[in-house]
């Protein structure tokens, strides 16, 4: 299949405005009936099948699972493959989540595989794709068209009946199992770790980087019953010596020393912030290490330093020191706190937080709030997932030691905030990828203008 090039705005619009029409289950949540394949099936097919023939490592995980994934690609990219990233939500652009060898797809290309996708699903017959649906099936076709030799694919929302899962991998990964999205996924880890698990294939070899027992033994057992070998952390895939990286790395990143069945490594450097990325890139690692010709050390070594994957634990300036985070759950939260409390502060700590409604907010509140001075609570733009200000001063600890702000308006109260600290304070802003979204262009922009110094 060729795709045709216009280079009109026309297009784009007219493709915008018919993807946008779809049921979007990142701005409101999902029903566990909406998840299915048969879609994604029909979509593809109608395509002529763009993902095979492509080899392909998929990831889930309740967290971890993006970093994991930018890791690989920056290792498989030290090696001088050609790969394509797909990832999501996205932070700024829609562009981000459509990746080959660091390059974002133009508007131009995206439009054209988003009308391929809208003439193949007028050509088969049922109800119409969902938003993410479209967006894998542009994915596959963006990576075929640009002769990938690897896709790095992280799922969406769970793994079983996620429209990624429809990909015929070459080593899959679970990178974690923590409470979320609970409604569609289950309300036990147990439930949950059943979902992620469903990307297992048979004889498809699979890195776990579960550690409590029982959604551990979920994957396990469904690893045994398709027959698909399985590494799990601290069994097969064993980390030593994890330490502060020495003097000249930046801020808030750890080395470490990795053994997989393959091999053993000394040394290694998280390129990414916060002692748990540590977990995410040897998991990355073994994965790689499972395939048929896992890189050289040194690919390794370059591809983990040099990963960039922005809003995790993001520093943007030092002066105040602003961390930009898309934490959204409490396993992410507690990272993120552990992080921080690594580094040395002498001024004092201002939070920015916004969330879903779907979310552990009050789960989330409570470790932040006796973290920090003042606690700024906002929301961010777009759909009708965001919790309202009344429901997050609900969702705070009683008594909370914090002072309280409320400010609607994300970019205002980002505003006022910078305008009064000091250049010892720090401020954080988390709890959601979407108010990252919206707060990143503004900090990189003033970044830029020399307000800050990064």
């Amino acid at each position: 299949m060729t795709l045709p090039h216009p280079r009109d705005c026309d297009r784009w619009a007219t493709a915008w405005d018919w993807w946008q029409e779809l049921v979007n289950f990142e701005r409101r949540s999902a029903q566990c009936e909406d998840l299915k394949l048969q879609r994604m099936k029909e979509i593809l097919e109608a395509l002529g099948n763009p993902q095979t023939g492509i080899k392909c490592l998929h990831v889930a995980g309740t967290k971890g699972k993006g970093s994991a994934c930018a890791f690989l690609d920056s290792i498989l990219r030290a090696t001088n493959q050609t790969v394509g990233l797909f990832t999501s939500p996205h932070l700024e652009s829609i562009t981000e989540r459509f990746v080959v060898n660091g390059s974002p797809i133009s508007t131009e290309i995206l439009a054209d595989c988003i009308m391929a996708v809208r003439d193949a699903t007028n050509r088969s017959p049922g109800e119409p794709p969902t938003f993410f649906e479209v967006a894998t099936a542009a994915g596959f076709l963006h990576f075929h068209h640009s002769n990938v030799d690897w896709i790095v694919l992280e799922t969406g929302l769970g793994g079983r009946l996620d429209s990624t899962n429809i990909c015929a991998p070459t080593v899959c990964a679970i990178t974690s199992i923590s409470l979320d999205h609970i409604k569609q996924l289950g309300d036990t880890v147990e439930q949950i770790a059943f979902e992620k698990a469903g990307i297992i294939k048979p004889r498809v070899p699979v890195v776990s980087g579960v550690r409590e027992a029982g959604p551990a033994n979920v994957i396990k057992m469904q690893a045994e019953k398709t027959g698909a070998p399985l590494w799990e952390i601290d069994r097969d895939i064993v980390i030593s010596n994890v330490a502060p990286a020495s003097e000249g790395y930046k801020r808030g990143l750890w080395s470490f020393d990795l053994k997989t069945p393959i091999a053993t490594r000394h040394h290694l450097v998280a390129g990414l912030p916060g002692r748990h990325q540590v977990d995410n890139a040897a998991l990355a690692v073994a994965m790689l290490d499972s395939t048929d010709q896992p890189p050289d050390t040194q690919s390794i070594q370059q591809g983990l330093l040099n990963v960039v994957w922005p809003g995790r634990i993001e520093t943007i300036s030092h002066t105040p020191w602003v961390i930009l985070d898309t934490a959204h759950n409490v396993a992410s939260v507690h990272a993120l706190i552990e992080t921080i409390s690594q580094q040395p502060l002498t001024g004092r700590r201002h939070l920015i937080f916004a969330a879903s409604q779907d979310k552990d907010i009050s789960g989330m509140l409570a470790l932040l709030a006796g973290k920090f001075d003042t606690i700024h609570l906002t929301r961010y733009s777009g759909g009708t997932r965001s919790s309202t200000i009344d429901a997050l001063v609900s969702a705070l600890p009683t008594p909370c030691p914090a002072t309280i702000i409320l400010e609607e308006n994300p970019i205002r109260c980002l505003e006022k905030l910078t305008s009064n600290a000091s250049p010892t304070d720090l401020i954080c802003i988390t709890g959601s990828v979407f108010l990252a979204g919206d707060l990143r262009p503004w900090l990189l922009g003033h970044q830029d203008a020399g307000q800050f110094l990064s």
